[in-house]
């Protein structure tokens, strides 16, 4: 007859495996044809007639927002004597995030998966060229598909510049405390097909900030913005999740070292709660 000590290491062992492996089942994708409950999205043609990207995906634990850099002058300390100097920072923009539309907008680019992309677009309202993903859980890994589109004006007609000068976007990631992590950059494929921009960190990300438009090839968002038109960009399938969730190469910011993830801890102790039922002592043979 089982005695309570061993039912409770069972239960307790059978617990914790359970955790681990629901540790790596946290992969979320956004690809912008579904909302965040699962609805079929339908995006316009037209980018005056979209919507601005902001709480949609808010239940799937991302909320999105636009950015400016702005000059304010700050009291620093240069050569031990306090000085005035100009730092940029970065403000709610009254430029909207992207919006999504869909592969009849004749934007110059199909949807990398589905029929609708999130759309950046210089000649809009939709001109933002730094933007914020923010977490409400914070995770480990981040991933992007991105590309060129074509300049359109609202009302749907093209610029007449093909695809636009080619853009540079630089990626920020930041923990809970606003610490930075790391930042990666990537300038898009000049075939302009889609280039995938992914990473991942030990330290959680609580947000990421994303910069397009930028000149290559600044180490941070703050040093130079190239605001330049005509330009266009396109984003699509969205994947964020666990620091176990990344594929194997996925560039690491921060520690080149790579730690033992949380899950599989908790696996490993998963094992040793089981481990007591499974070896037992002997007794002793008197002979």
């Amino acid at each position: 007859m089982l005695n309570s000590q061993f039912v409770t290491r069972l239960a307790l062992g059978f617990f914790l495996l359970s955790i681990s492996f629901l540790a790596h089942s946290g992969l979320a994708t956004i690809d912008f044809d579904k909302d965040a409950g699962g609805a079929t999205i339908s995006a316009p043609s037209l980018i005056s007639a979209a919507t601005p990207l902001t709480d949609l995906y808010a239940s799937q634990g991302a909320t999105f927002s636009a950015l400016d850099l702005i000059t304010q002058p700050s009291i620093h300390p240069v050569n031990g004597v306090l000085r005035a100097v100009n730092e940029k920072v970065r403000t709610p923009s009254d430029s909207e995030m992207g919006g999504i539309l869909n592969d009849q907008s004749g934007f110059g680019k199909s949807a990398h998966s589905g029929e609708n992309f999130l759309a950046f677009n210089g000649e809009s309202d939709f001109s933002a060229h730094v933007w914020r993903i923010n977490f409400d859980s914070p995770i480990g890994y981040f991933g992007i598909q991105h590309s060129r589109g074509m300049p359109l004006n609202d009302d749907g007609h093209s610029h007449g510049h093909g695809h636009g000068n080619d853009r540079y976007l630089i990626f920020e990631a930041f923990d809970g405390n606003d610490n930075f992590l790391g930042v990666l950059n990537h300038v898009n494929n000049p075939d302009d097909n889609y280039s995938f921009t992914s990473f991942k960190s030990d330290t959680a990300i609580s947000y990421i900030d994303i910069a397009h438009g930028q000149e290559c090839c600044s180490s941070s968002i703050d040093e130079s913005i190239d605001a330049r038109p005509p330009w266009a960009l396109v984003y699509d399938d969205l994947v964020f999740g666990n620091f176990g969730d990344a594929p194997a190469g996925t560039h690491e910011l921060g520690e080149t070292v790579i730690p033992i993830p949380g899950a599989i801890w908790m696996f490993l102790s998963g094992i040793a709660a089981l481990c007591p039922m499974i070896v037992r002592k002997k007794p002793f043979n008197r002979g």
